[in-house]
Formats: C-alpha cells, structure tokens, sequence
C-alpha cells in the first residue's frame, strides 16, 4: 500500500492511500478534471498501515479536515513530519519498492524535501522506476531470484543486494548514481538500461543476504527491516518517531492518534496558529477579485488601494516610496471617477428638469 499527499489545493492538502503506484496515477487523473493543475507532492510505501495512517489524520488533525473529507488545512512541513514520525514508529523508512528494487527518499541525505519536487506519474516515470531511476530517490537494495530450483517447501533462493549504509557516505553514493545517469541513462534505449543497473548495483550494493521465500515480494519485508536497523544505526538523529504506546492505552489516545487540541483556550489558539496551513495567496486574491463586479471601475481601485496600503506598512524602505506613489496614482484616479460622476449626476438631473418644463409647456399648449 501506498500513502500519498497532494500539491496544495487552494488553501488545503489532499491525502490518500491506494494499492499501487498505477493507482496513484489514476487518482491524479480523477482530481485534475476538478484541478488541472495538481500533482503529487509526496507518496510513500507503508507496508499495510494504510487504515492507521488514515486515521492518525482524523484523530490527530481533525479541527483542521475539511468536511468529512481527506482534505487538511495544515502546512505541509506538519503533514511530512507527521508521516515520517509515524513512518519511523514501525520501522519503516520513507521508500517505495519497483520491481525488485528499493529507492529510498533523498530526504535523509538533503534532510528536508525539495520545495520544487512533484511528481506527474506519467508513464515514461513508473517505466524508469523499473528500470532504476525515479526522481527524488536513489535505489539502494536489489532482489534477484537464483535459478528455478524449489525447496520440499516450494520456497526459491532470493538474493537481497543491499547498499552498505554503515560504510558509504549517501551523499558521495548519489553523486556517483548521478554521474552513472548522466553516461548511461539519460538518452538510452530501454534495451541497453537493464545491463548497465545490473552492473552498477553490482558494483555498489556490497551487502548480500539469501532468503527461502515464495516469491520476491514475500522478501520486501526482512529487507525493509534490515535496511531501516542499519540506517538507525548510522543516522539516529534522522529517524524522529512518535514514541511507543503507554501501557493499557485506547487506540485514540497513542501518540500518533491523539487528537492534537487541549482545554486551555490561549493554548488551544497557539496550537491552531502552529498547525494551521497558510492562507493560499492565489485563492485569496481569486475570492477578493471574484467578489468586485467588473463594470464597478471605483470598488476595483478602493479594493486594490487597501491591499496596498496593507503592504506598504510593511514593505521593505527601500521599495516603500514605489507603494507610495502608486497609492498615490489611484487616490488621483479614485478622485476622477468621483468628479466624473457629479458631472454625470448633474448634467442628469439638468436634463430631467428640461425635460419636465417641456412636459409643462407641451400641457399648456394642448389646454389652450
């Protein structure tokens, strides 16, 4: 199972979970007929704690969910280290597997993710995947089957070759993953691309550990298990976890369900301020111009001028006459459109009184 967590949808995120990563593209498909616009923020395997996932956000953040929906008025830093803290309680990493492979989030080489990175889920992405290479992480284990040979069990050899977390610095490993795109990826044909992953994995992946499974899929888990103990092992202060369940405790009040609110209403607010995603700066501006008839020229200016006069409070000296001086601009053009209108508001009032004493003359003549 996946989890997965949208790009900000006016001033609201949109989480998820769904069974794969074609599912994921489907889902994308469904949001953008209502947003054209949006992508994946984030996504993640998380090995069939999917319903807990869900409800940790309904318990944990339900004053900020938008209706009875999956949508949360959170910052996003609040929605990923909330994820990765659950994520980290059972032992998992933030990784997703694609045909035998694990990639592994640069988050935990970057120690933040990059602002800039979404993901479209097109097709040529989830076929690279496959191959060896998916933007925003670095594969750092391989499952290979060994022959065909069964076991009185009906289990098959596995072999797991695994990154040496312990000894290899992430860093030095992605620029050297990098370099290996740049002369044997990038402008390759699918043909070429599985020979030369083969050779880099074998070259770099020094662990290598056999397993009697099944299948490859029934060996993803000890080797989940295997990388996430080295790397605790490695880079502790990383791996920030909610801590374990009290004793005796309800299913709401864990850690990671219980409802983030307290009694104390100055705290409450602290919280809230804390918690509450920003105001989406395109929604608000969208919601004040949708509220302005257009053929009201003045509430257009009055409007623009208050947004301003706001801003220029706080805008940087050096840049404040500008504000000034088109403050200035619009109160002229605000002043013209009221003059304009005595004129016009005059002159009507003139040509109704003509018009009446017409009226009275024309009655006058036809009495007589």
């Amino acid at each position: 199972m996946f989890f997965y967590c949208t790009t900000k949808i006016r001033n609201y995120y949109k989480v998820g979970v769904a069974s794969s990563l074609d599912r994921i593209k489907k889902r994308l498909t469904t949001y953008r007929t209502s947003n054209p616009n949006l992508k994946i923020k984030f996504f993640s395997e998380i090995d069939g704690l999917d319903q807990d996932l869900e409800w940790s956000f309904k318990n944990k953040f339900d004053y900020y969910r938008v209706a009875k929906s999956e949508c949360y008025r959170l910052d996003f830093d609040v929605i990923y280290k909330h994820f990765l803290k659950f994520q980290h309680k059972f032992n998992k990493l933030h990784h997703f597997w694609s045909v035998s492979k694990f990639y592994l989030s640069e988050y935990y080489i970057d120690k933040e993710l990059d602002d800039y990175q979404t993901f479209n889920f097109t097709e040529t992405t989830l076929k690279d995947a496959r191959f060896g290479f998916f933007p925003g992480f670095i594969p750092i284990a391989h499952l290979k089957q060994l022959g065909d040979k069964t076991d009185k069990d009906g289990n098959k050899t596995i072999e797991a070759k695994i990154l040496d977390i312990n000894k290899v610095d992430l860093k030095e490993y992605r620029h050297k993953y990098k370099q290996h795109l740049k002369e044997k990826f990038y402008g390759q044909q699918y043909g070429y691309l599985s020979e030369q992953f083969k050779n880099f994995f074998d070259d770099n992946f020094k662990i290598r550990k056999k397993f009697k499974a099944k299948s490859i899929i029934s060996v993803e888990t000890p080797v989940n298990a295997e990388i996430f103990k080295m790397f605790e092992k490695k880079n502790k202060s990383l791996i920030k976890k909610y801590p374990k369940d009290p004793v005796g405790c309800a299913y709401w009040q864990r850690p990671e369900q219980k409802y983030l609110g307290v009694q104390s209403l100055r705290l409450s607010k602290k919280i809230i301020d804390k918690f509450q995603g920003k105001h989406d700066i395109n929604y608000i501006l969208e919601a004040i111009s949708s509220a302005i008839p257009r053929s009201n020229k003045k509430l257009h200016l009055e409007t623009f001028l208050r947004v301003l006069t706001r801003f220029s409070l706080r805008a940087p000296r050096e840049i404040r006459q500008l504000f000034y001086k088109m403050e200035k601009e619009i109160e002229d053009n605000i002043k013209k459109i009221d003059r304009d209108n005595e004129i016009d508001f005059a002159t009507e009032i003139q040509i109704k009184r003509s018009k009446k004493r017409v009226k009275k003359k024309y009655l006058r003549l036809v009495k007589n």
